[in-house]
């Protein structure tokens, strides 16, 4: 369900008949899949249902980018925890440019 794009909201004309059409993208291209039921009622409960299983996974998917932001930190919370450290070294008299730097026998 990542990849899914989109699952049109109106049935498209393929081949005569009445279809879903969902796009996708895979990462290096970009694709379609066309469905078709000759049972109208049961096209109608695969439109609804694949709508709602995309707009679900879709709303799972953020969230759970938003609690690994907030677990592992963003981007731009390790780029500022990262300055923070390097001037607490240079402050404290650890010019080495990495605070975390171990010697050998494991002390700092």
């Amino acid at each position: 369900m990542d990849q899914i794009e989109e699952v049109s909201s109106d049935y498209v004309q393929y081949k005569n008949e009445q279809c879903i059409q969902i796009r996708f993208r895979d990462g290096i291209r970009d694709g379609r899949i066309v469905l078709t039921n000759p049972d109208e009622i049961g096209l109608k409960e695969w439109a609804l249902s694949l709508r709602s299983a995309h707009k679900l996974s879709q709303e799972l998917l953020g969230s759970m980018a938003k609690k690994a932001g907030k677990i592992y930190g963003t981007e731009r919370d390790i780029s500022t925890a990262a300055s923070a450290t390097n001037k607490a070294a240079i402050i404290t008299g650890n010019v080495s440019g990495n605070a975390f730097a171990k010697s050998t026998n494991g002390s700092n």
